[in-house]
């Protein structure tokens, strides 16, 4: 039986930075940073493409992403890159209802992102990865992966999708707020790590008489 690896989310994706400014400037600047953000992610919806994660083609690249981002991806110090892949991959064939699915994003034929999530329960999902490499930053591809992961739990039917990340990963705390996770607080079971969580808006039905 393989052992069972701590995981979580590595939120390495676009670089925002603190804002210690005059309330009214600070406001003048998230609008402007928000409309920044916006474009970013129509622009890598244009030019990028999820897709499933192909073993032979992205093993390489996916590892040397894990290498670099080991800090943020795994609890365990001493899990290694190779572990960490050959773990999901493993949960990735299973039938069960937590299957986890592996995605990447493909740009210019070079990766530019990968994420891991999995539909824990019939109404929670999670995910519990993502890494965008250094080089493709600051260019939406991060926001791209997780509305993709919204897409697809909420497609089958999950009301609230989880996500845990330390607590020392502000730029990544940031972004998921952005992205319309709630901060919960310290995680129940791993003191340095926070969790987070977004609950999928219920659409009400309009009836036209």
């Amino acid at each position: 039986m393989m052992k069972k690896i701590s995981i979580f989310i590595a939120g390495t994706f676009v670089g925002l930075q603190a804002d210690n400014l005059h309330y009214a400037k600070h406001a003048a600047h998230t609008v402007q940073e928000s409309r920044q953000v916006q474009d970013k992610v129509f622009n890598a919806y244009s030019t990028a493409e999820v897709v499933p994660l192909d073993v032979a083609r992205d093993t390489k690249a996916v590892l040397d992403l894990f290498r670099t981002n080991m800090y943020w991806l795994c609890a365990d110090p001493h899990c290694t890159a190779e572990q960490l892949l050959r773990y999901v991959v493993q949960l990735s064939k299973s039938h069960s209802i937590d299957q986890l699915t592996l995605k990447v994003l493909r740009h210019q034929g070079q990766l530019a992102g990968f994420i891991a999530y999995q539909r824990e329960s019939a109404d929670q999902g999670k995910i519990l990865l993502l890494a965008v490499p250094e080089q493709a930053r600051g260019k939406g591809h991060g926001m791209v992966l997780i509305q993709h992961a919204f897409d697809a739990l909420t497609q089958q039917g999950v009301k609230d999708i989880v996500l845990d990340t330390s607590v020392d990963n502000v730029t990544a705390q940031r972004l998921y707020q952005r992205a319309g996770f709630k901060n919960l607080g310290v995680h129940p079971d791993f003191e340095k790590h926070l969790r987070f969580s977004y609950k999928v808006p219920v659409v009400k039905a309009v009836v036209f008489a």
